[in-house]
């Protein structure tokens, strides 16, 4: 539950570890550990030493994913604390619980004064493009040529695109798309807000009518026939707002269908004004 009121800014909606496992990725477990983790295991080891263990584990993560990183601290606290975090050091019944992706964390250290910072030349963009590849893909028996061919089509269409000038008209990334989230209709009452398609035009349903009868009951002491009469026989629905100014963008569940995919559900967000006193 916590996918459905945690911000976009962080990443991904993290799928149910339990019944979803089929949809994780690197960033899912990464956003997983580092965020949900630390709440959802406290308490579930017989032994507390284990949690205080992961949580180690996941300090280590933090630090490298860092954005900046000094080499002194690269070279000292953080090469001694995953040293200190391998259990097997100078055990050697615990050898059993090193395999080779555990040993790979002391090069890590060596990795970061030698490339820079984790996230320079980390595989989260290279998943991201494999996942587009995939969905691509609509045979199981020949799924190369699937590949091949949408690569093909891809550089095909780069090509057009810088030969006749066309980059706008043949963009497949999405960038040209949310650049028109700004082209909707303005709020006249709030100019940082645009109302954007998909857009309806009709009368307002039973349950929508009784809720706007209400409030204009409760807010201006009008009688049931009087707020009736307020409110217009047809109103105009939006399907998306676009907060301006590096705002994010909400979608209305009844006209912008999610099609089955996983998205993160706003419905909790209220929103007032001093306007309107």
């Amino acid at each position: 539950m916590a996918g459905n009121t945690t911000p976009a800014v962080f990443g991904a909606r993290v799928p149910n570890l339990n019944t979803q496992l089929h949809y994780f990725t690197s960033e899912s477990y990464t956003l997983w550990a580092t965020l949900l983790a630390p709440v959802q295991l406290q308490g579930r080891f017989s032994r507390p030493k284990y949690f205080l263990h992961f949580l180690d584990l996941i300090f280590i993560f933090n630090n490298c994913l860092s954005l900046a990183i000094s080499p002194e601290y690269v070279d000292t606290t953080l090469r001694r604390r995953i040293v200190d975090w391998v259990l097997f050091q100078y055990q050697p019944d615990r050898l059993k619980a090193c395999p080779l992706t555990i040993h790979a964390l002391l090069h890590i250290p060596d990795d970061i004064l030698n490339a820079g910072p984790m996230w320079t030349y980390w595989n989260y963009v290279t998943e991201r493009y494999v996942g587009f590849l995939v969905r691509s893909s609509k045979s199981r028996r020949n799924p190369y040529a699937s590949f091949a061919r949408r690569l093909r089509e891809i550089a095909q269409n780069t090509a057009i695109k810088i030969r006749f000038h066309l980059r706008e008209e043949l963009d497949l990334s999405g960038v040209t798309k949310r650049t028109r989230w700004v082209t909707g209709s303005q709020i006249v009452r709030d100019p940082d807000i645009r109302v954007l398609h998909p857009r309806a035009e009709g009368p307002m349903t039973q349950a929508t009518s009784k809720a706007a009868k209400e409030h204009l009951m409760r807010t201006y002491q009008l009688s049931a026939d009087e707020a009736l009469n307020c409110l217009p026989s047809s109103i105009i629905h939006w399907g998306k707002i676009s907060f301006l100014n590096g705002g994010d963008k909400i979608c209305g569940a009844e006209l912008v269908s999610s099609n089955g995919n996983i998205t993160h559900d706003a419905s909790f967000i209220k929103a007032g004004s001093s306007k309107l006193n």
